[in-house]
């Protein structure tokens, strides 16, 4: 019973339900009133053909007739009384069996029903409810942000003003509770003053709001906002927000930094704790056909192959991995370290390789063939040992050094958007050329903007498809930067393709439609966030592969990094050993680990998962 009339108090309190109640019972007292209309009018045309039948009986013969049972007991034989009683079936068809159940299914039925979903949505968080995450909003990027932070076991919850959205947010599993966004109750609600993070995800304006509200409920509450425009950015700071994030902006430098070019052989994807995370396409090709153990980047540049991109596909890399010209590495070492390895490789470039990529054969020494180790350490050589910068060479015959002529080329930016802006900025700030396709013309639009369809192959050949390296494409339509990507490969399948999706499940096709990099801004979002609450804990470098920092285990304590097997035994690779003193980069994989150390590891979502199951279960 208190359910009940829990429930009555709810379905009666909107004022639109009244309303609609009452609009129901006038159209019930309409429908009485006519019922007893056509019951005075039976009788008085019964009493006409000269027979008498009692008050009960005529109601009894109107409501078979309006329902359209028609027992057939009792009839007229007049033409007044049968037209009498077309005239009641008609309206009854009309009434009973057309308006009456549409009038209830909507102004009764489907309000409670609505009502009863929405009684089923919380509405406020347990009164201890601390350290947790509020996130306003609910598009992509709020529920990749709600996920993000089921893996990593913090509390949040997102508050929904918009009831259907929120039981659908509930069906779904996440942890929603139904309140106002734009009023003092609905924060009240969701305990904002004791939340690690009150987290808005609208537009501009209504962040503005969001803010206000929040700062006027919880003064110290830490806040952060989204902003589309970066002429909002120091409105919201007005308004009290501690974090203004332009994740259009983000993602398109992180695009950017992924595109290969400017005047080096490296792009440092991130920074982590004094050292960075680069990518190389296997030293420009001088490393392809050796294994990581015959490259010798540790001894000569302090350098640790962590990892290898195959098309795609990322794999930890061993001692025993062998690089092909398609290899791209992922490089950890000091910023000095990965300029050293830069400047070694362009001054080598123009030396004579093999078809394949690798170094040719050296010749035999006078004494015969040489042993292994021999021609590994002459294999080193030939790769570390410039003969002559290739700049010299061609400043003399009057060309551009092989680096400069391949930057020449621009990189192909589809769809000039703020996330195709921040692409182009970020491109400019490396002295990286570029163009924009765009289909409409903006004022005071850069010349480097070609007007036209991404689509039509003019208009790509006009900015510049048949020299271009790579292309980006940034559209924010995840159908048509699917229909572009597979476009372009068709058209140029040796070129790299960087592609943006808006929401992360497009990330597989996207993939399968032969893009080299996916960068989901709704997983930028999540990770940026997570990064923000937890700092130094998680890192993305891309989407699936982090780099994670973990005490060692007790099980690792006292074992090497060659010993304890992580690589072998979780696909993690082991970037750098922290203690009080030091940070070792790249660490010594024959040096024991102590209890105190700090492991700074990379690899996959899985690979982190494995590694916690296998160490520290």
């Amino acid at each position: 019973m208190k359910f009940i009339s829990s429930q009555l108090n709810y379905f009666l309190a909107p004022a639109g339900n009244r309303r609609n109640i009452l609009f129901m019972l006038r159209f019930l007292l309409f429908l009485c009133a006519l019922v007893l209309l056509y019951s005075a009018l039976f009788h008085c045309i019964m009493q006409y053909e000269g027979r008498e039948y009692s008050l009960f009986t005529g109601l009894y013969w109107t409501l078979t007739v309006m329902s359209t049972l028609g027992f057939g007991d009792i009839t007229f034989h007049s033409d007044l009384g049968m037209l009498f009683s077309v005239t009641v079936l008609l309206s009854g068809v009309l009434l009973f069996m057309l308006l009456l159940p549409f009038t209830f299914i909507r102004f009764v039925y489907a309000p409670w029903l609505e009502a009863q979903n929405k009684a089923l949505t919380p509405r406020m968080l347990p009164e201890d409810s601390a350290g947790h995450v509020v996130i306003v909003g609910s598009d992509g990027a709020a529920l990749s942000i709600a996920s993000r932070c089921l893996r990593y076991d913090i509390p949040y919850v997102l508050l929904e003003a918009d009831g259907a959205r929120a039981v659908s947010l509930y069906d779904r599993g996440y942890k929603v509770v139904l309140g106002d966004t734009d009023s003092v109750s609905g924060y009240a609600a969701v305990r904002a003053e004791k939340a690690a993070l009150v987290l808005a995800l609208h537009d501009d304006m209504k962040n503005t709001n969001i803010a206000y509200t929040v700062r006027e409920y919880a003064p110290l509450a830490p806040l952060a906002a989204s902003v589309n425009r970066e002429a909002s950015a120091d409105i919201l700071r007005l308004a009290g927000c501690d974090h203004v994030l332009n994740f259009a902006g983000m993602l398109g430098k992180g695009l950017a930094g992924r595109v290969f070019g400017g005047n080096s052989t490296s792009n440092i994807i991130g920074r982590f704790e004094g050292f960075c995370i680069a990518e190389s396409t296997a030293g420009g090709g001088k490393l392809a056909g050796l294994r990581i153990r015959d490259t010798d980047l540790r001894s000569r540049f302090g350098l640790n192959a962590v990892g290898i991109w195959q098309g795609n596909r990322y794999l930890p890399a061993g001692p025993d991995t062998e690089l092909d010209s398609n290899s791209i590495l992922l490089l950890a070492g000091t910023a000095e370290s990965l300029e050293s390895f830069d400047r070694h490789i362009r001054e080598g470039r123009g030396k004579a390789v093999s078809p394949a990529g690798s170094p040719g054969p050296l010749p035999a020494t006078p004494g015969g063939a040489r042993t292994a180790a021999e021609d590994i350490r002459a294999t080193r050589e030939s790769i570390w040992t410039p003969s002559k910068p290739a700049g010299v060479q061609a400043a003399h015959e009057g060309a551009l050094p092989e680096h400069a002529a391949e930057n020449s080329a621009p990189v192909l930016i589809l769809g000039g958007g703020r996330v195709g802006a921040a692409v182009a900025d970020a491109l400019e700030s490396r002295g990286i050329a570029w163009r924009i396709v765009e289909q409409q013309k903006k004022h005071g639009q850069d010349e480097r903007v070609v007007v036209g369809d991404a689509a039509d192959i003019t208009v790509l050949r006009r900015a510049g498809l048949d020299e271009t390296r790579t292309i980006v494409v940034t559209t924010h339509n995840d159908d048509l930067n699917i229909y572009l990507t597979i476009y372009c490969r068709k058209l140029r399948p040796d070129i790299q393709i960087i592609s943006r999706a808006t929401l992360e499940n497009n990330l597989p096709s996207l993939y399968s439609a032969g893009a080299d990099l996916v960068m989901s801004q709704a997983g930028l979002a999540a990770d940026t966030v997570i990064n923000l609450l937890t700092p130094g804990r998680v890192f993305t470098l891309t989407e699936g592969l982090n780099i994670f920092r973990i005490l060692t285990p007790p099980s690792l304590a006292g074992q090497t990094l060659k010993s304890g097997g992580i690589r072998q035994k979780t696909n993690c690779n082991v970037v750098a050993v922290k203690n009080e003193e030091t940070l070792s980069v790249p660490p010594d994989p024959d040096s024991p680990l102590a209890a105190g150390d700090e492991l700074i590891i990379i690899g996959s979502v899985d690979a982190e998962k494995s590694f916690i199951k296998t160490f520290m279960a």
